[in-house]
């Protein structure tokens, strides 16, 4: 993803071809209602990445007293949040894409993807996917996470559009992620106070538990239309 909404400031060499530059972002905070705004953002965004999905990058920072905020780079030409994303035309244009980005959404159980938190609009704004603060831990009324494996997504903007079950094959794969990789992402949260261990073997054990029943998940959303609801599994 081509980050093209970049300040130089200076022709100071920080290293061969390096110069000192600020980006546009967006910190958020965590809120009364979504209090683990941080856990969830960074968690999404890490296994996005991994996946090879599109995703807006970003990083934990803290304020003056301490508090965490997720920073988010923007992912528009011009530093500001892009417009809603053409849901139709995404799948239209990169249909593997788009059902990577279904199929993930379904994993981390967010149930809060429309296009105002998708952007894509060919051909001045490529695909990229941002704002997971309710998926995982969920909100503060949301049920442990635990209790939420078998949760189906029930609404999502852009999985309205599938029009080829095919364009899934080989995301279930790319979203079976190493052990190792979630041990250590959760041993991160620890040593930055944002998370319990127990909280953090919960999260491993959901996402490892969920993604083995991905598909099954899949075909069973109700936002698919019947000429994208799969037939057979793939893998």
């Amino acid at each position: 993803m081509a980050i093209r909404n970049v300040d130089i400031l200076g022709r100071v060499p920080l290293s061969e071809g390096a110069v000192e530059a600020d980006a546009h972002g967006f910190a958020k905070p965590p809120t009364f209602n979504v209090p683990r705004t941080v856990v969830n953002e960074y968690i999404s965004m890490r296994l996005a990445i991994a996946a090879g999905l599109p995703v807006a990058p970003g990083t934990i920072v803290y304020t003056d007293d301490g508090g965490p905020l997720y920073l988010s780079l923007s992912v528009a030409p011009d530093g500001r949040r892009p417009p809603p994303a053409d849901c139709a035309g995404l799948w239209r244009d990169e249909p593997k894409t788009a059902a990577g980005i279904v199929l993930f959404d379904i994993l981390i159980l967010n149930t809060d993807r429309f296009a105002d938190n998708l952007a894509y609009t060919h051909p001045v704004q490529p695909a990229a996917i941002f704002d997971h603060d309710r998926a995982l831990l969920g909100s503060r009324d949301d049920p442990p996470i635990g209790s939420r494996l078998l949760e189906v997504v029930e609404d999502h903007e852009l999985g309205a559009h599938v029009d080829d079950p095919t364009a899934f094959d080989g995301w279930w794969r790319r979203l079976q992620f190493h052990p190792g990789v979630l041990q250590d992402l959760m041993a991160d949260l620890v040593r930055r106070g944002l998370i319990s261990r127990a909280e953090g073997h919960d999260i491993v054990d959901f996402l490892q538990r969920r993604s083995a029943i991905l598909l099954d998940l899949l075909a069973r959303s109700p936002f698919l239309p019947k000429v994208g609801r799969p037939t057979t599994l793939i893998t």
